[in-house]
């Protein structure tokens, strides 16, 4: 029964507010109850009212009246505090397993909004006290398995003004990214740098020589490459890029990496384009019957964490 009520409210869900990459929020889809504090509220003024019936008092029952019509009111002022909003989805990084995984919104505003929260029942959410015309919150996911990563719906809400009321909406804002195996730690195989003796390995394991420039800083960048002095003097996140030695390309296998675990000896995998990638050294990778041109850079190493971190599952 409760795995037939959670289908039948993501269908309605889905029929209510379907996904989008940008959602203004409106009386169709915020809905308003009151909180646990709001029911105690309420139960209050029925005793008051009883009270004051049983008795004649009319002090009381004025005082009951005074009550409901600043619980009435509060209604409008939760529902105009989020009317009007709009929330849109920002890139999402390439993700890793066990790893904490940021899942941004971008929340626009028309006019101040008070006491806003982004939760997830798999997440650490976020909230902001007072939003003047756009702010970011995020969620803090950590992924368990490799593959495919959807936050799926993701709850905004308010309790403002006084807690009595609870405003809120289940927003699904199409937000997909892969998640890579866990970097298991090993060490890099010479696959590729037959022939070339001690000097090879040298070259291979040999750190950055010069920094060559500073460039904006791209998620999912390790942090050991942010320009943390530039940081503090307010110029931004910045990467440092520095010139490497290149070595002769190496050729990171699936078919050579040992153990009989496939996850473990992904997780090697991942570990091994990590490495060469810190290093700036060209690779390639080699997965069953798809294989990886050697190249070096950012964008090779989100192709080989992607493929790694999609072998093996159905489409």
């Amino acid at each position: 029964m409760r795995q037939w009520i959670a289908a039948w409210r993501q269908r309605w869900l889905a029929r209510r507010i379907p996904p989008a990459p940008e959602i203004r929020l409106h009386r169709g889809n915020l809905f308003i109850l009151p909180s646990h504090f709001g029911l105690g509220y309420l139960l209050l003024c029925l005793a008051l009212f009883v009270l004051g019936t049983n008795y004649q008092n009319n002090l009381i029952l004025a005082l009951t009246l005074l009550l409901l019509s600043l619980f009435v009111t509060s209604i409008w002022h939760a529902y105009f505090n989020l009317a009007g909003l709009t929330v849109s989805t920002e890139p999402l990084a390439l993700g890793q397993v066990d790893s904490p995984l940021p899942v941004s919104l971008r929340v626009t505003a028309p006019h101040p909004v008070q006491s806003l929260r982004l939760d997830h029942p798999q997440a650490l959410g976020s909230q902001l006290a007072r939003l003047a015309h756009s702010g970011r919150l995020t969620l803090l996911f950590t992924p368990s398995r490799r593959g495919p990563f959807t936050p799926g719906r993701i709850t905004l809400q308010s309790h403002y003004p006084l807690g009595l009321l609870r405003c809120w909406t289940h927003l699904d804002l199409a937000q997909q990214t892969l998640v890579a195996p866990r970097p298991v730690p090993c060490a890099l195989p010479l696959t590729g740098l037959a022939g070339q003796g001690q000097h090879a390995q040298q070259a291979l394991h040999a750190p950055p020589e010069e920094l060559a420039e500073l460039r904006p800083y791209r998620p999912g960048e390790p942090l050991s490459r942010l320009a943390w002095r530039q940081l503090a003097q307010g110029r931004g996140k910045l990467t440092k890029v520095f010139d490497a030695p290149q070595g002769p390309a190496q050729w990171l296998d699936l078919a050579q990496t040992p153990g009989t675990d496939l996850e473990l000896r992904l997780g090697q995998l991942c570990h091994q384009v990590l490495q060469l990638s810190q290093r700036q050294h060209p690779f390639g990778l080699k997965l069953a019957n798809w294989q990886l041109p050697p190249d070096s850079g950012p964008e090779q190493t989100r192709q080989a964490l992607s493929a790694l971190a999609r072998f093996g599952l159905r489409p």
